[in-house]
């Protein structure tokens, strides 16, 4: 899968800036195979054979292209980064989940092969950088934000904590000044269920919103709820649709109507999402269309900095692994 973050600058708000870190892996391609089971200690992450090669963003269904993203990877199938462009085709985006701006971003790793830096680049913009480090298990430590230029000086840090070898909260700030706290509990699977956000009054947000996961029994993600006030009312509901145990669509509900989208995906006879249609209020028009190329080569799964589940559009819809492992764009053998 070829991610282009969508990055929210440190401003007032601690909904903002805890999106700073939250979005930067949020993905709005529509590609990317369903990844493969997470690792252990005793089984390191496994290459497949098919990888995503390049995304192109139709977002006024008119069959010409208005963007397109390429990616690359390193010698051992880990995604080194991509290439956004954009173009545009003369005509009005219905849909535009990305901001209309050229990007290139760049990833490293360690010899570990933990994601350590990420580098988004775009164009006409300051350029963010993302340094994380890791324990010996893999488990991410810290994530530092730095932005050049930088004439505010401002400086963003994740610090995370972890119990039995998996990530349970983690704490945001800014310059220094704690903004947000994360806490996650898990179910008796062991996946996460409920994530509370604690935020600082003193940057203007509620104090506390609640998030709800529920798994389905064959360990898919099912459905999520955000209550962004902790006040028992849920603002927006991520459902997932299955057939046959293969996820097809996402339907987004927002209780005002104005994030309301549907996300559809086809699929090529390996099982990898080829073509997404996404439905703006869900009014059963088509809005825009996300195409996905794949080609033959080694694909590497990936750890993602941050608190799992990774909630992401990817399958066609919105799908997560609870440990945080994501096989990026990677896909079966192709024949």
């Amino acid at each position: 899968m070829i991610h282009r973050p969508l990055i929210r600058r440190p401003g007032a708000g601690a909904t903002a800036l805890t999106a700073l870190f939250a979005a930067v892996f949020a993905t709005a391609c529509g590609g990317g195979g369903d990844p493969p089971e997470p690792p252990t200690e005793e089984d390191p992450p496994q290459s497949t054979a098919s990888r995503v090669v390049s995304v192109s963003y139709d977002y006024d269904n008119n069959g010409v292209a208005d963007a397109v993203s390429t990616a690359s990877y390193d010698a051992d199938g880990r995604d080194t980064g991509f290439t956004f462009t954009y173009t545009g085709d003369g005509t009005p985006d219905r849909y535009q989940p990305l901001p209309p701006t050229n990007e290139v971003d760049e990833r490293s790793y360690d010899s570990a092969g933990n994601l350590v830096r990420s580098v988004f680049r775009p164009a006409g913009s300051a350029v963010t950088t993302m340094d994380t480090s890791f324990d010996a298990n893999g488990l991410p430590l810290s994530s530092d934000f730095t932005v050049a230029p930088n004439p505010t000086g401002s400086f963003v840090r994740v610090v995370y904590a972890q119990s039995g070898n998996r990530l349970t909260g983690a704490t945001y700030s800014l310059n220094g000044t704690v903004f947000a706290e994360e806490t996650l509990t898990f179910d008796a699977d062991g996946r996460p269920s409920v994530r509370i956000t604690t935020r600082n009054p003193a940057f203007g947000d509620p104090p506390q919103a609640r998030t709800v996961y529920h798994w389905r029994t064959d360990g898919q993600l099912e459905q999520v709820q955000v209550d962004n006030e902790d006040d028992g009312v849920f603002e927006t509901t991520l459902q997932m649709n299955y057939s046959a145990g293969v996820h097809v669509s996402t339907v987004i509900t927002t209780t005002d109507g104005s994030g309301d989208l549907t996300i559809t995906a086809f699929r090529d006879a390996l099982g990898r999402v080829i073509r997404t249609e996404h439905d703006r209020g869900s009014d059963g028009s088509v809005d825009a269309v996300i195409t996905t190329t794949w080609e033959a080569g080694a694909c590497q799964p990936v750890r993602m900095p941050g608190l799992p589940p990774f909630v992401e559009e990817r399958s066609g819809g919105f799908g997560a692994t609870p440990d945080g492992m994501v096989g990026i764009g990677c896909g079966p053998a192709q024949p």
